[in-house]
């Protein structure tokens, strides 16, 4: 569990890799694991989304996941990510992580 690929859906590479960096954060992974409510405002959001991926990230089921759901989601809040080019990593995981507080 926990050791996971991520398929690249075209240029999501920078998405894959900030990704695959706080899915090995024990906090983060814990809260959305065993702390994290799925409450019915939290439905269709980044933040669902993301919970779901870090489920099937640590559920052991899966050795690559295609993260399309996660890529939808964060394209319908962050415009910017609704094309396939390349992006910053960085800005990335400022986004996401703002999205996620």
């Amino acid at each position: 569990p926990g050791s996971v690929g991520l398929k690249n859906l075209t240029n999501t590479c920078f998405m894959n890799a900030g990704l695959q960096c706080l899915f090995c954060n024990p906090g983060i992974c814990q809260y959305f694991l065993h702390d994290f409510k799925r409450l019915e405002q939290n439905k269709n959001t980044i933040v669902d989304a993301f919970a779901d991926l870090v489920r099937r990230c640590w559920s052991g089921q899966f050795s690559v996941l295609r993260p399309y759901r996660f890529k939808s989601s964060i394209s319908s809040y962050h415009s910017q990510f609704r094309d396939y080019r390349q992006h910053d990593c960085q800005e990335f995981l400022a986004l996401l992580l703002d999205s996620l507080h």
